[in-house]
């Protein structure tokens, strides 16, 4: 069996009562990928709260981090192992590819950890999908399958559009696309957190705002960098 498990998870009491019933059913199961998604600190903010908690009761997720991820070694070796070439979301991909071949994904709620690495607040989070942006940008298939990569590029769209309104004095149309944003954001939170109630979705539309600056970011940041890379090629010639 393959326990991956990083730095930052702290293992809980429950975590030990359960593990001995989930590695029976590893070794009979052998093509599925457990784990569990991590709590969050209690000291972290009420919009991180809102974000992360409803993660932790997902029946069907698209995948599991590899921060706490469990297998049996005989799928992670006919899947290849990870992608090495990615700097993130390798877990996400690894996934991916396992239901391709007929792995399940299988969460289990009692194998509870804790991410004390988790972002407390709002600037911590940016900067977190800033780094996890990267892994839809490896490529231009990965970017054009990510849905989250195309609605962040409009959302970094429409901010241009509006500094540059902004800048040319144009302020009557200003507001339309404030609105536009804001949508948006509450639109994505209704679709993800639908569940929750109109409380956590309207939480988590203002907490989509600043996802999308982070993921953002990210792109901003693959531009300023292939930019700079062209410009030190131009030189050295």
């Amino acid at each position: 069996l393959l326990f991956f498990i990083d730095a930052d998870i702290s293992l809980t009491k429950e975590w030990f009562e359960h593990i001995s019933r989930v590695i029976v059913d590893l070794f009979e199961n052998k093509k599925q990928v457990s784990g569990s998604v991590p709590l969050i600190p209690d000291n972290s903010s009420m919009f991180m709260k809102s974000w992360f908690y409803p993660k932790t009761k997902e029946l069907n997720p698209t995948y599991l981090g590899s921060g706490h991820m469990l297998m049996n070694r005989s799928l992670f070796d006919d899947l290849g192992g990870f992608d090495v070439s990615m700097e993130t979301s390798e877990d996400l991909n690894f996934c991916l590819r396992a239901k391709s071949i007929g792995a399940e994904i299988s969460p289990n709620s009692r194998l509870k950890v804790l991410h004390r690495g988790a972002p407390l607040t709002i600037f911590k989070f940016i900067k977190r999908e800033s780094w996890h942006g990267k892994g839809d940008l490896t490529n231009i298939r990965s970017f054009i399958s990510s849905k989250v990569a195309l609605v962040t590029c409009l959302f970094l769209s429409t901010h241009v559009i509006f500094f540059s309104l902004k800048v040319i004095g144009l302020n009557h149309s200003l507001s339309l696309l404030v609105i536009f944003i804001a949508s948006l954001c509450l639109s994505c939170s209704f679709l993800k957190f639908k569940r929750e109630g109109w409380k956590s979705i309207f939480i988590n539309s203002i907490t989509f705002y600043f996802y999308f600056i982070g993921r953002s970011l990210a792109i901003l940041s693959l531009v300023y960098r292939k930019r700079s890379y062209k410009r030190s090629r131009q030189d050295s010639v």
